[in-house]
């Protein structure tokens, strides 16, 4: 029954543009909704309808991401289709979060304080242009927010990047993308399963300069053969590809893994807080500064 359901809302993948679909929801939706008006009472209206439409297609995603990254689902082109987006939002969060830090900058500098809902109205509107500096700022902060948590349910999940090593070896499959883009998945896909062992098996493959090395200079139906073997092993048992892998380039068991470096637990901390409490601490004050009062206006 649940194999079902999820069958049938693969066809999401299938109705949604790798490019056009997130930018709707993360970038256009906010700037339509800014264009009519989002900081006047005549955009009460419109603006539940556009946050319910928006809400609406990033669960799209999410569910999109979820199904390809976490339960390996979809052909090549699917695949290849989820990878693009996701990169695609990643670029949208970087500088949606780059503009509202922008924004708050040029306000405080004009103003003396943090533009705000609470205090626009006293402003000087006679030589500076508040309404729009608040406008910059609601819009970065909806296109950051949107963004942001479309990858934050789903990137925490263990099988996150084993899920992203399959797609980036699956899309081998498809012949328009060119030796070079080939060759350039290959790579991605096998360091970010190198990744998923250091960080839920605390162990790295030691020879992984080889086997890259070893199936990168085979000829090119040699070299997808072997990467279609390896896209079989992508079971429940997340060390099934390194024994495959193993096997291509003829090292025992015992000398295929190493243990991690004690120093990358401090770096895999830091990428947390740099990935998550950083922007939730962000958006958080953000929101704060945008709707509490200010002591002073000068």
């Amino acid at each position: 029954m649940l194999e079902s359901i999820k069958d049938k809302m693969m066809l999401l993948t299938k109705v949604t543009h790798p490019i056009l679909f997130p930018i709707t929801y993360a970038v256009i939706i906010p700037i339509v909704w800014l264009a009519l008006g989002g900081n006047t009472p005549t955009s009460s209206s419109i603006s539940p309808v556009l946050f319910t439409i928006d809400v609406i297609m990033a669960a799209i995603q999410v569910i999109s991401f979820w199904l390809v990254f976490i339960d390996r689902k979809g052909d090549a082109k699917t695949m290849n289709h989820a990878l693009l987006s996701k990169d695609l939002i990643k670029m949208i969060m970087f500088f949606s979060g780059a503009m509202l830090i922008f924004s708050f900058m040029v306000g405080y500098l004009a103003f003396g304080v943090i533009v705000n809902e609470n205090n626009i109205q006293k402003l000087d509107h006679t030589t500076k242009n508040p309404v729009a500096v608040l406008g910059l700022t609601d819009i970065s902060t909806w296109i950051f927010f949107i963004s942001f948590f479309t990858l934050l349910f789903v990137k925490p999940d263990p099988r996150y990047n084993y899920g992203q090593s399959y797609a980036y070896f699956k899309t081998l499959e498809l012949p328009r993308l060119g030796k070079i883009r080939k060759m350039a998945n290959f790579q991605k896909g096998l360091n970010l399963y190198d990744n998923h062992l250091a960080d839920y098996v605390n162990l790295r493959m030691k020879y992984i300069d080889k086997i890259r090395s070893s199936i990168l200079v085979d000829k090119s139906d040699s070299m997808e053969n072997k990467i279609h073997q390896l896209t079989q092993k992508f079971t429940d048992d997340w060390l099934d590809p390194a024994r495959y892998l193993c096997e291509t380039i003829n090292i025992s068991y015992d000398d295929f893994l190493q243990s991690k470096p004690h120093y990358e637990n401090i770096e895999k901390w830091a990428k947390i807080v740099v990935s998550y409490i950083v922007p939730i601490i962000g958006l958080v004050l953000g929101i704060y500064f945008q709707y509490s009062p200010q002591s002073h206006i000068k």
